[in-house]
């Protein structure tokens, strides 16, 4: 990532290049006026170094410039762009050393070809203005490139999650293992003050799950402050994730529970760490994958099963469907899949996307920015309709509990089908809200050799979308908006069709451009 002192050294190494060239000086010519070695020289052009004020007298001399001129910030006019480049928000935030590419490796980018690499910030800095994107969308775009790479499996986290697991005699297998040490241990170990607080009581603090106030001075206690409202489930994870983040030995971190402020990767990336450490400790490797394939083993779903199995587990039930991500591509070869979240306001009826992950590709669900109305035949979308229901036709239901399903998903003009995993739940903090979650599976040879029941009749099976406006399919009860840009879309096809026939009418053989094959001038009749 570009910081300040980065930019200094780049841009002092990028004025001395410019100067020896102009005095078409080589390295080695330069390094034997100066009495510096060119090697130490190259390293200052890269940007790596940045020499002490009696040596840049000596570079200053040697090239017959001022030491005023060649400290200074200001480029010559061919350049002159580029600190503007160097400093733009954009650039400063992006991890780019996270996908193998240094400032170094940046700047030669950005030196070689200025005026078109400027081009090409301001193209991206103009698509996010009409896209209303902000920093923090590219970087948690950042953060899902690196977790799919990865096949989202950490090696290294599953590690320390032993390590934690065999120092505290961790184990969630025994019905004995006590939840509510975790709070002790952020207690004792950790000088944290936990105390519950009514969120809701103060304005636009509601859905917050917990505010972290860090200790100052000779206070060693760092106050830690919990939503009430928060199921069991809930208030175990952020214990597991909070002792993530220490015993990880993390660095920056944000202190609430919602992104107000996203200042750099590095907090996007250790949240993440932690909460795959939180899932990992509630969900113990070698048993999910055995239990997994208990279930897969059988020749249809067997739904009491899985729910059984996902309330065993003592994290949030969205941790279940986290670690289904996590365990399918490495331990199932399932690395075709997709992760979506799904929210509602129960006030509206408009359903949003707040997260979601492919793997191995970009699959057929996946969100858009504008407007639109997400297919009412998914079944993350479905279940969220019958929650509601459910509900209110049976007093006795827990409502902490999701509402579980399956389908067999179908996409429009398009080859693939998904097997997909789904549950819907209530917010208990924020009841207005609800959410569902669902991992979808490209149906290949490999999954129904992994997972019996794929091909089960009993299995629904739906033909969908993405969204209202991008659907051609006509008979649609469930639909709710127009199919503009499919219309669009279909109406460019036809035209380019036209255009072809045109083309070929006017290009026809026999060198002659009318459609008959007569003479006449652009088929004109006489």
């Amino acid at each position: 990532m570009l910081l300040n002192q980065e930019t200094l050294r780049l841009i002092f190494g990028l004025k001395l290049k410019q100067f020896r060239q102009e005095k078409n000086l080589s390295l080695k010519e330069l390094a034997n006026i100066s009495g510096l070695s060119a090697s130490y020289i190259n390293e200052i052009e890269k940007g790596k170094k940045y020499p002490k004020n009696d040596k840049i007298m000596l570079l200053a001399e040697s090239l017959g410039v001022s030491y005023d001129d060649i400290i200074s910030v200001r480029l010559n006019k061919e350049l002159k762009h580029l600190t503007k480049i160097l400093e733009n928000n954009l650039l400063k935030n992006l991890p780019f050393e996270l996908f193998g590419i240094s400032a170094q490796g940046l700047l030669e980018v950005i030196t070689n070809e200025p005026d078109k690499f400027k081009i090409l910030v301001g193209t991206l800095v103009e698509l996010a203005r009409s896209f209303n994107l902000r920093v923090k969308d590219f970087l948690f775009a950042s953060l899902r490139a690196h977790i799919e790479i990865s096949s989202n499996y950490m090696g290294e986290i599953e590690d320390k999650v032993t390590e934690f697991s065999e120092k505290h005699c961790w184990n969630l297998i025994d019905k004995n293992t006590n939840i509510n040490f975790l709070a002790e241990l952020l207690a004792k170990e950790y000088g944290y003050d936990i105390q519950e607080v009514d969120f809701s009581s103060y304005e636009n603090l509601a859905e917050l799950k917990h505010v972290i106030i860090p200790n100052k001075g000779a206070s060693k206690t760092t106050k830690f402050l919990l939503n009430k409202n928060l199921s069991f489930r809930e208030k175990s994870f952020i214990y597991a994730k909070e002792i993530g983040h220490h015993f990880l030995d993390q660095g920056e971190r944000s202190n609430t529970s919602v992104w107000l402020d996203l200042d750099s990767f590095e907090q996007l990336y250790n949240n993440f760490q932690a909460s795959y450490f939180a899932s990992a400790l509630f969900i113990p490797k070698d048993d999910f994958i055995s239990r997994l394939r208990q279930v897969f083993n059988k020749n249809y779903f067997d739904q009491k099963a899985f729910t059984q199995m996902m309330e065993s587990y003592k994290g949030t039930w969205e941790s279940v469907f986290h670690r289904l991500t996590q365990i399918l591509p490495t331990f199932f070869n399932l690395e075709q899949m997709f992760f979506l979240r799904f929210n509602k306001d129960t006030s509206t009826d408009m359903y949003d996307i707040t997260s979601e992950l492919h793997l191995s590709e970009l699959h057929s669900p996946h969100g858009v920015r504008s407007m639109e109305h997400y297919c009412r035949r998914w079944i993350s979308i479905d279940l969220l309709n019958k929650l509601d229901e459910v509900v209110a036709t049976d007093n006795s239901i827990d409502i902490e509990k999701p509402l579980m399903g399956i389908q067999r998903t179908r996409y429009f003009q398009s080859e693939n089908e998904y097997l997909c995993f789904s549950m819907a739940k209530k917010e208990m903090h924020s009841p207005k809200n609800k959410t569902s979650l669902t991992v979808g599976i490209l149906i290949t040879p490999v999954l129904k050799e992994k997972i019996q029941f794929c091909d089960s009749p009993d299995i629904p099976v739906s033909d969908v979308s993405i969204t209202c406006e991008r659907c051609g399919i006509s008979d649609c009860k469930q639909r709710v908006a127009a199919a503009t840009i499919y219309e669009n879309e279909s109406k460019s096809k036809q035209i380019n069709h036209s255009l072809e026939s045109l083309i070929q009418d006017y290009n026809g053989t026999n060198g002659t451009n009318g459609t008959n094959g007569t003479n006449g001038t652009n088929g004109a009749k006489d």
